[in-house]
């Protein structure tokens, strides 16, 4: 089998984020790893990311038990309550070609 692990880090906000530590009490990743059969065809599961504090963190996930995979690598940044995002802006409607469905597209 193929055990995906999960961790969490907490790394500098910026183009270049060059320190990384263990995230800290106030975010979690749930689960913590995903067990796959050598049969399976996608290495695909859900996690769940719960955060009480702000700032720039890193997930890396690592395969065990096969040495096909690299890690992966994924960055995202929790912001406060009160920031605001910006609109989406509607930029394209498309009808299909048969009439059965409608594209909508954002900015």
């Amino acid at each position: 089998s193929i055990t995906i692990n999960v961790k969490l880090y907490q790394i500098g906000c910026g183009s270049s984020p060059l320190s990384t530590t263990i995230a800290p009490a106030g975010i979690t990743i749930s689960p913590s790893s995903a067990k796959f059969d050598f049969a399976s065809f996608s290495l695909v599961s859900g996690y769940f990311v719960s955060s009480s504090i702000t700032g720039c963190f890193l997930i890396r996930a690592t395969a065990i038990g096969m040495n096909y995979y690299l890690p992966l690598n994924i960055t995202f940044n929790v912001q406060g309550s009160r920031y605001q995002p910006s609109i989406p802006v509607m930029s394209k409607v498309v009808l299909s070609n048969d009439g059965s469905f409608i594209g909508v597209y954002f900015s």
